[in-house]
């Protein structure tokens, strides 16, 4: 995540908007936490091209595809936490 110094002040605008989207991670290595992001980002970049901000009364819109990217998002964290509890041998 980046914050500029002129936007570290105001709440991005998806949570101005009353929507947060959480996905339970575990704790991960450095490599594992960047190979996952890799792995998510383009899911993330299609949910945020598929999201729009509705003004009155303030709030979201999913547009179809949206769905299909949570659902790929979570299913990547999930799969880490197979990972993260899998026998170490």
């Amino acid at each position: 995540m980046y914050a500029a110094e002129e936007y570290a002040e105001i709440a991005p605008a998806l949570v101005g908007a009353g929507w947060h989207y959480r996905v339970p991670v575990p704790p991960l290595s450095n490599g594992q936490a960047n190979a996952l992001l890799r792995d998510l980002a383009p899911h993330a970049e299609n949910l945020f091209k598929m999201t729009a901000i509705r003004e009155d009364p303030l709030g979201i819109i999913h547009y179809g595809g949206a769905g299909t990217a949570m659902d790929a998002i979570q299913r990547k964290c999930a799969a880490s936490w197979r990972t993260y509890y899998a026998p170490k041998e």
